[in-house]
């Protein structure tokens, strides 16, 4: 998860961007979104409880992501006024499921 909300963060993608582009790479963003229930839904699958140990305790696992979610910006929210990724490099996905009309589908932001 990245916290939109923390400069720490910011810092390390822009890092981690840089690496990229000084090899003459073009970096683009693709944000899942989906809403509350469905990200604690997903964090119960098969799939990821096999391969992410630290979710298999399912009340501590929901405790934490509750936790984040209610101190941290998690997703983009385009249009707002606080620091956001340049529009032409970002696209947004919406699963099934996510309550959003444009849901399965991935849409470019510009």
């Amino acid at each position: 998860m990245w916290g939109l909300d923390l400069p720490q963060d910011w810092a390390y993608i822009e890092h981690v961007e840089e690496i990229f582009r000084a090899q003459g790479a073009e970096v683009y963003y693709v944000e899942l979104e989906a809403d509350f229930d469905l990200r604690i839904e997903r964090n119960k699958t098969e799939n990821r409880l096999a391969n992410k140990p630290l979710k298999r305790d399912l009340a501590a696992s929901e405790a934490i992501f509750r936790k984040i979610e209610s101190e941290h910006r998690l997703n983009s929210n385009p249009g707002n006024s606080e620091r956001a990724l340049p529009a032409h490099q970002q696209f947004r996905a919406f699963p099934g499921g996510s309550g959003r009309q444009d849901q399965g589908s991935v849409c470019a932001l510009n």
